[in-house]
């Protein structure tokens, strides 16, 4: 009996890592509370809408219970991810202190992601884990996750994203909730945001929306990308994000 084989595609083996200079970028966020006198807001945990700095800073961070320690029941370390002021890719490990606030041995333009790799007993975080910038609160851990919810990325120098899907979900607030999404690129040395893709969410229970392209579609290095909540028609109403692809490192193409 003969056994039919199927070679893997192109992504399938990005994903693996088997791709010099090709690894796989999954983001997600969820904003659990947009209101109708709160929008615009991006899809990330902290609310409000992502703060993309102007200057690179250290970023300090501290939880809302004294759990989230070395030692304690709580998240012990985390794992710091993202870009310089050169927007060069950096990372760090944080020891947390409870209440008390720790700041980052390094300074950063922007961050990507937040990790827990440490904890006690709960294994998650006990309180809320917020990292404040030198120009205001830039990424979070909410209580009970174990890593930033944050549909937000900025294309690191010397790279390009290629980005294949998107999915977008609303869950009921109350009757009639809808809410207007849009996938936007701020490309580097522009100050505006262009819409690459509409997305409508209405739901009388939860309502849930994927897309996918036959087309990569490419971002540029120092972009800053977002998912946003232009409108929503009720208060209280949570929407979930993601968006995935594969970041290229263009140093590997230099003759």
């Amino acid at each position: 009996m003969s056994v039919k084989r199927h070679m893997p595609d192109f992504k399938m083996i990005a994903s693996m890592g088997l791709i010099h200079g090709c690894s796989p970028l999954f983001k997600f966020g969820k904003n659990q509370d947009i209101d109708t006198g709160t929008v615009p807001e991006d899809i990330i945990s902290i609310g409000g809408e992502k703060l993309f700095p102007t200057a690179a800073s250290t970023i300090s961070f501290v939880s809302t219970s004294a759990s989230d320690t070395d030692g304690g029941v709580g998240i012990n370390t985390l794992i710091l991810e993202g870009l310089d002021e050169n927007y060069d890719i950096i990372s760090e490990t944080i020891t947390l202190n409870g209440i008390t606030p720790i700041v980052s041995s390094l300074s950063y333009l922007r961050a990507n992601r937040l990790t827990g790799t440490l904890s006690g007993t709960s294994q998650k975080a006990v309180g809320t884990i917020t990292g404040t910038h030198g120009e205001g609160a830039i990424v979070q851990i909410p209580i009970g996750d174990g890593q930033s919810s944050d549909c937000t990325y900025t294309v690191p120098r010397d790279h390009v994203l290629l980005i294949d899907r998107f999915t977008a979900s609303l869950e009921r607030s109350g009757s009639g909730a809808a809410a207007e999404l849009h996938f936007e690129v701020k490309p580097f040395g522009t100050n505006t945001w262009q819409e690459k893709a509409d997305v409508s969410l209405a739901a009388s229970g939860t309502s849930y929306i994927q897309r996918d392209s036959d087309l990569w579609f490419l971002i540029s290095e120092k972009s800053d990308v977002r998912i946003h909540a232009s409108q929503v028609a009720t208060n209280n109403t949570f929407i979930a994000a993601s968006f995935d692809g594969l970041l290229i490192n263009l140093e590997i193409f230099a003759w």
